[in-house]
């Protein structure tokens, strides 16, 4: 919520994400990409990929998408965790990869932009099974699907099996078969990560004039704070240093260097060459959440089941 060090919070935390190599394979784009620099290439979700070469956190591919323009496949880097391999489960736009309790999808799906028959399918941490979860009016329903075993069939009665989910998945969207309603769009995911660096080629230090500072969003007694852009495509957050105190800021960078998890606010960058020395990171365009619950203080127009919420992230 806020240009703080920690976005959500998650008991299964790690500091480093495994990167399993995916070269020769197609993959599939599960979010949106604009382009930040020429090297890279636009992604609209959905797009088919072929998977030339990879570095640590980006791959170079090759378009296979026809574009409705009639041209011609193009090259191009784009981020590791804007993809999936094709035709497995992580790469259906109705799987959130990322959810794992259900407090978690129905806070999904609880958004607003989601309607009756909203649905996702996850998988728990604490038992390794996969669950559907449903919108039904102001509520959500989850039944888990469990699998056969020794045999990859799934189902939530036991006289209708599926071999796979996306079976089930259809069917349901045709079928009640026992849910609270029949399954209509998936849920919308707006939680879009954010690429680890900047490029694919970036580096710690950055040109100065690559940066433009747009707004202040706070000042502190050694720094302050700009919404800005680097390179006029990305959106990131400035903290410029009023006091160069060095054994301090160069532990604070030492630590975000070697942090690389979904939920922690990501360093992109640095600028120490030159005064005033500043760090370059992810910008958190909602605000602080501490801003947000004062603003809505008075008001008191927060359901109470979402401070709670916003209880137990924190927590």
């Amino acid at each position: 919520m806020g240009n703080s060090s920690c976005k959500r919070c998650c008991r299964c935390c790690q500091t480093k994400k495994e990167q399993p190599s995916i070269i020769r394979n197609r993959v599939k784009s599960i979010h949106d990409y604009p382009s930040r620099t020429i090297y890279d290439l636009n992604l609209k979700k959905g797009d088919v990929l072929e998977v030339i070469s990879e570095t640590d956190y980006w791959l170079f591919v090759r378009r296979q998408t026809a574009k409705a323009d009639g041209s011609k496949p193009q090259l191009g880097y784009v981020p590791k965790d804007f993809v999936k391999p094709l035709d497995s489960v992580e790469a259906e736009l109705w799987y959130f990869e990322n959810v794992k309790m259900r407090i978690e999808a129905r806070r999904c799906l609880l958004r607003p932009q989601n309607h009756e028959g909203a649905f996702l399918i996850w998988k728990c941490c604490e038992n390794n099974n996969y669950y559907l979860s449903v919108r039904n009016g102001p509520h959500v329903r989850h039944y888990r699907i469990k699998q056969r075993e020794n045999e990859k069939q799934f189902f939530l009665v036991h006289h209708t099996t599926f071999q796979t989910l996306r079976e089930l998945v259809e069917f349901y969207s045709k079928n009640e078969g026992g849910l609270c309603t029949k399954l209509h769009e998936p849920c919308v995911k707006l939680d879009q990560p954010a690429p680890l660096t900047l490029s694919f080629d970036s580096k710690w230090e950055v040109e100065r004039s690559s940066l433009e500072k747009i707004k202040k969003l706070g000042s502190g007694e050694f720094a302050d704070v700009w919404q800005g852009l680097w390179n006029k495509t990305t959106d990131v957050a400035i903290k410029e240093f009023k006091v160069v105190n060095y054994p301090y800021i160069k532990t604070e960078i030492d630590i975000m260097k070697e942090l690389h998890h979904e939920r922690l606010l990501r360093l992109y960058a640095v600028c120490t060459t030159s005064k005033p020395v500043c760090l370059v990171t992810e910008l958190m365009k909602n605000g602080s959440l501490k801003t947000m619950l004062i603003s809505h203080k008075e008001k008191k127009d927060l359901e109470f089941s979402l401070m709670m919420d916003f209880a137990v992230q924190v927590t």
